[in-house]
């Protein structure tokens, strides 16, 4: 059987591990950056905690034998990378917005660090812009090949 990779996470930096031990594990994650803010609620009107967060997005990047991690990695590395490269994934939720709570995911294979962003939207407002945001960026990299245009 294949190894699988150890998954690790983290609020922004290293310093502030999220684990099963932590009471924030089955927080609410908030639902807007701006306290005082209306929050917009998540799908079904349900919070959606810290735990299920990580939960969510470790199942999606484990899917197909880690395809979404081998693609973006062989992408990013210009070769062919195969799951059996892969020894750790950290995912990091980097901040809380009104339609997405991005998460920058990290993995090391033969000794370099390949980063890249994990855009998740847990509120219907958030879905329903998501896809004509990834349209955008892929229409936006064909015409302009600059590398602070986000690849999708």
């Amino acid at each position: 059987m294949p190894q699988s990779p150890r998954f690790f996470y983290f609020l922004s930096d290293d310093d502030h591990p999220v684990h099963k031990n932590l009471f924030l594990w089955d927080a609410a994650i908030p639902s807007s950056r701006n306290p005082g803010s209306r929050p917009i609620k998540p799908a079904e009107d349900t919070a959606i905690t810290y735990a299920e967060y990580f939960k969510a997005i470790t199942e999606f990047l484990s899917a197909q034998s880690y395809e979404a991690v081998c693609k973006a990695a062989s992408s990013i590395l210009n070769r062919k990378i195969l799951s059996k490269a892969l020894n750790e994934v950290s995912i990091y939720l980097e901040k809380h917005g009104e339609f997405y709570h991005p998460a920058r995911v990290v993995t090391t294979v033969d000794e370099k660090r390949v980063v890249f962003v994990l855009n998740v939207a847990v509120s219907n407002v958030g879905k329903e812009y998501l896809e004509g945001e990834y349209r955008s960026l892929n229409r936006l990299h064909k015409i302009y090949l600059f590398d602070f245009i986000p690849k999708a």
